[in-house]
């Protein structure tokens, strides 16, 4: 008989992320109240304001070409528009998140590089830009062939010509004379190269589930142990810098 039968689905088990736990933090920490369920195994640094806070973690489900507008990743990362998402060097921000599928997030970003899939990108605290060499505005020797090149005539310049005593600033190398070409740089502003970091200094691991919308919560916080790295939620960048924990 079926009376008052009533189905429940079996739930779902926890993944094994520590295979060996070394070292704990005696009592735990407080980390702060997260916005989305923070799984076991994520890092957690001091934010601007000294709370421990976790440090994303987006695990692609589908590998990404270099010209990908957007990547596919493991649903219950946190991302939202804004998040600086990184690998490598590299960090890019999120401009949109669809998340109507069920199985994944897909995500509007170009990484810019070839990523396989299964790869853990972190969260950064920066956007990643290139080195760029200061140009002073001036005129700069040219070829013909090189565009927005000009003629430089001795006087009476024509269209496509500069009379010589125009030519100023000159920020070139020759005894400039007729008949050499030059080309007009506006100014750029020199600019050092940065590269992606994490958004916070990883400190430990947490030891349990982080809930949202529970307040901020105690919990175990892991200093030294050893992890799989098929399930540990965090990128390989992120557990470089905690020389205690150790991916298998």
């Amino acid at each position: 008989m079926n009376t008052n039968f009533e189905f429940s689905e079996a739930p779902t088990p926890d993944v094994i992320v520590f295979e060996k736990v070394i070292a704990e933090k005696p009592g735990g920490g407080i980390v702060g109240n997260p916005a989305y369920d923070v799984r076991e195994g994520t890092a957690v640094g001091l934010n601007a304001g000294g709370v421990l806070t976790s440090i994303k973690a987006y695990r692609l489900v589908k590998a990404v070409a270099a010209d990908d507008e957007a990547i596919e990743i493991a649903k219950g990362s946190g991302v939202a528009v804004g998040d600086k998402v990184a690998h490598g060097k590299i960090a890019v921000a999120v401009t949109a998140v669809d998340s109507t599928n069920a199985l994944k997030d897909v995500v509007t970003v170009t990484m810019g590089v070839a990523i396989a899939n299964g790869t853990v990108l972190f969260q950064s605290a920066v956007l990643s830009v290139e080195a760029v060499e200061e140009v002073a505005y001036g005129y700069y020797d040219a070829v013909a062939e090189t565009p927005g090149a000009v003629k430089v005539v001795a006087a009476d310049p024509g269209a496509g010509e500069i009379a010589l005593a125009g030519v100023a600033p000159y920020k070139g190398i020759k005894d400039l004379a007729a008949d050499d070409y030059v080309v007009l740089k506006e100014a750029v502003a020199g600019v050092a190269g940065v590269d992606a970091r994490p958004i916070y200094t990883p400190l430990f691991l947490n030891g349990a589930k982080v809930l949202a919308g529970k307040g901020d919560q105690r919990v175990k916080l892991v200093v030294s142990a050893v992890v799989r790295k098929e399930t540990v939620n965090a990128s390989n960048e992120v557990l470089a810098l905690m020389s205690t924990i150790k991916a298998v």
